[in-house]
């Protein structure tokens, strides 16, 4: 996966099944590998990004006015 911040640096972390198992800086775009285990049945992927999000429109003067921290990209899970 691959994820790019708006306004500004942000830490990232992922979390499966309520476990850490990651923590990223992101700042443009940046890779993100993780070997994870999944268990048998259901899976819970979590994203949690520390910072505060931004509003385009008041950042850059557009008409966009959604809240955003980061954009994620080329998602893979791939069995091992």
């Amino acid at each position: 996966m691959q994820a790019i911040n708006f306004n500004g640096e942000k830490s990232m972390t992922l979390f499966l099944n309520n476990k850490k198992v990651g923590y990223y800086k992101i700042n443009n775009w940046t890779s993100i590998v993780e070997s994870i285990n999944l268990h048998m049945g259901e899976n819970t992927l979590n994203i949690k990004i520390k910072e505060r999000c931004s509003q385009p429109s008041k950042i850059i003067g557009s008409n966009d006015t959604r809240c955003i921290n980061i954009a994620l990209r080329k998602i893979k899970i791939e069995a091992l």
